[in-house]
């Protein structure tokens, strides 16, 4: 229930704050007075979409608060386009915001009943009208879920066929690579012997032209070091200094002597092999040839079978990915079975109660031969086929209001045959009838402050429903309206006087213009002030006696509440 307003630079509104009170509040003045902004504002803070423009000239931001029942939402929309919701303070997004005001209020509009012109929204209000909104959410997003998962296994399995036809090309390459047992370095290697054996009989005669230097008897620099080192041997007996000499001269001998070593080793060991230069060359092209297919070097080839492993071991787990998204797709296609059939029971029901309530409001608006049906239809194309069963996103079924305006003429579609004048009355119907099995379901659960309390009763707000409509049929729409507010808190803008008259709470909405700006005064009428309201609702502008004494009847008469 909506306990107070507080409206700031809101179109023509300057600074308006109204409380309000349980039961039907009823708003009236002129044409052209501002009763809609009063209607836009309050939608406005719900979360419905709005502009720069509703901005009070001059001012740099718009704010509209309310006080729900002990939450206070809070909505500002600045001269930059830029809005910003709250909820107790903590910032909420218009999304957030939109959803929280579909729970706390229902705005039916002068042109609210086109919904029910609107077949594909017949199911949302049989949902809400069963309490099964939350299950026809689960229901859309388990099938969202499954849609997704479904996408996924589709995906999955392309990819492993696509694996599968390229699983013997890639075992051959992996065999091939496997089989040439490829070293790192092997390459350089071979090339490096390769060179040697080419150039092994210039190599052989280098060696042994170098031994021959060291090694000759007559001028080998064997000698000449070893004669060297035994003169400066004899010297250090008379010269300590010449020890420094000794020194250097045996390494050097030393040296010699492993060069001569690793010179012979080297000149034995070479001997050119034919056979050996045809492996060489046999395995550098071999090389050659793997590197043309999988790579510029050795290292790029070994690189290659690495990844090639890799993608066979990615095979087996997307398998193992595939075995569990058919698992989940099983378990939520069992999930989106039983949550369907559930909803399915809770239409089936609702259907017939909501029928038989809004049957028995239509009787008493003045419309005692018509009557409204509501079919429940099962699917029977598209959507996905599980065990038989036939499901959408909206469940298994489609729903359609039907109504016949008096027996003769057989149930059609609402939407086709319901005049202008039909549709108010039918709209006031079902939400008569939804309130109903609303409080019926409360007054089975614990008391509020209970962990499972009913919600507040909502608040309707009813722009202009009573256009078209007059004489003893606005009695009805009135009386209607009364008890409807006995469960809920209603906001009724009218301009027929009997429904303004079964009010509990009376605002007069006029528009004052003010050094050529006009801002919106919203003030409580009681007493006199509102006998004069309803005479000006009877008579027009020009209030006659009469119209003054029908009024003052209208406000001492006793409305029934009770249905």
């Amino acid at each position: 229930m909506l306990r107070r307003l507080h409206i700031r630079n809101f179109a023509i509104i300057e600074d308006l704050e109204l409380s309000f009170t349980p039961g039907l509040t009823v708003f009236t003045g002129e044409t052209g007075a501002g009763k809609t902004i009063l209607v836009e504002a309050i939608r406005f803070l719900l979360g419905g979409k709005t502009g720069v423009e509703m901005i009070r000239t001059g001012a740099d931001r718009a704010v509209v608060e309310g006080d729900f029942d002990g939450t206070v939402i809070r909505r500002e929309l600045s001269a930059a386009g830029r809005s910003r919701c709250f909820r107790d303070e903590e910032q909420l997004t218009l999304a957030e915001l939109a959803t929280l005001g579909e729970s706390l209020a229902d705005h039916c509009g002068q042109h609210a009943h086109q919904v029910l012109l609107d077949p594909s929204r017949h199911l949302e209000w049989l949902d809400r009208a069963a309490a099964a909104i939350a299950t026809a959410e689960r229901v859309q997003s388990t099938w969202s879920e499954l849609s997704a998962v479904t996408q996924s296994i589709r995906d999955l399995e392309a990819r492993i066929a696509r694996r599968r036809e390229e699983e013997e090309l890639r075992a051959f390459q992996m065999g091939e690579i496997r089989a040439a047992a490829l070293q790192p370095d092997e390459e350089e290697q071979l090339k490096a012997e390769a060179t040697v054996l080419k150039h092994a009989r210039r190599l052989a005669e280098s060696a042994e032209l170098a031994l021959q230097l060291l090694t000759d008897e007559e001028s080998s620099v064997e000698g000449a070091i070893g004669r060297a080192r035994r003169e400066a041997e004899n010297a250090a007996h008379i010269d300590p200094r010449w020890q420094e000499i000794v020194a250097p001269l045996t390494a050097a001998g030393d040296a010699v002597v492993d060069a001569v070593r690793a010179l012979t080793h080297y000149r034995d060991s070479l001997a050119f092999d034919p056979m050996r230069a045809d492996q060489i060359e046999t395995r550098l092209s071999e090389i050659y040839r793997l590197k043309k297919k999988y790579g510029d070097s050795v290292a790029a080839i070994l690189a290659r079978l690495a990844e090639l492993e890799s993608e066979q071991s990615s095979s087996a787990a997307l398998d193992d990915q595939l075995r569990a998204a058919a698992a989940r797709r099983r378990q939520l296609e069992d999930t989106l079975v039983a949550l369907c059939a559930d909803l399915s029971i809770k239409r089936h029901t609702a259907a017939k109660s909501l029928a038989a309530g809004a049957n028995a409001v239509i009787a008493r608006l003045g419309m005692a031969k018509a009557a409204v049906r509501i079919d429940l239809t099962p699917h029977t194309e598209g959507g996905l086929v599980i065990d038989g069963h036939r499901l959408h996103d909206t469940g298994a079924e489609s729903a359609q209001f039907l109504f016949e305006a008096n027996p003769a003429e057989g149930f059609k579609p609402l939407h086709k045959i319901a005049s202008g004048g039909e549709l108010s009355r039918l709209l006031l119907a079902f939400k008569s009838a939804i309130q109903d099995n609303g409080a019926q379901r409360a007054a089975t659960r614990p008391r509020r402050g209970s962990p499972s309390a009913p919600m507040a009763p909502p608040l309707y707000i009813f722009d202009e429903i009573d256009s078209g409509i007059g004489g003893q049929t606005a009695h009805a729409v009135a009386r209607e309206i009364k008890a409807l507010a006995g469960d809920a808190q209603v906001f009724l803008i009218t301009h027929l006087q009997q429904l303004a008259t079964v009010a509990d709470t009376h605002f007069r909405i006029t528009k004052k213009t003010t050094a050529g700006r006009a801002r919106v005064i919203v003030e409580p009428l009681s007493g006199d002030a509102r006998v004069q309201e309803l005479a000006r609702m009877i008579a027009g502008d020009e209030v006659t006696d009469r119209a003054l004494e029908l009024a003052a009847e209208l406000v001492n008469a006793k409305p029934r509440r009770k249905r």
